[in-house]
């Protein structure tokens, strides 16, 4: 996530992580689940916020123009994971 910042894909799913880093979703999610204690969405768009929250104090852009270019599909998404 941190190299390829793949949670910058508004399109990114659980399948495309997988096929990304060549583990299988069940691997992926189980491992979420067990030891960070959240699910993709949660964890992906945890990487979006702090993204997110750089974009802001380093840009003038508007706030949904930042949440749709850090990978959030609506403002609202981004208003509640924020």
């Amino acid at each position: 996530m941190n190299e390829d910042k793949l949670f910058l894909q508004d399109n990114l799913s659980l399948n495309k992580l997988s096929e990304s880093i060549s583990e299988s979703e069940n691997h992926i999610s189980e491992t979420l689940s067990q030891f960070l204690h959240t699910k993709f969405f949660q964890f992906v768009n945890n990487f979006r916020v702090e993204e997110a929250k750089k974009a802001l104090q380093d840009s003038d852009k508007l706030v949904t123009s930042i949440a749709f270019d850090v990978g959030f599909n609506s403002k609202s998404t981004f208003n509640t994971a924020f």
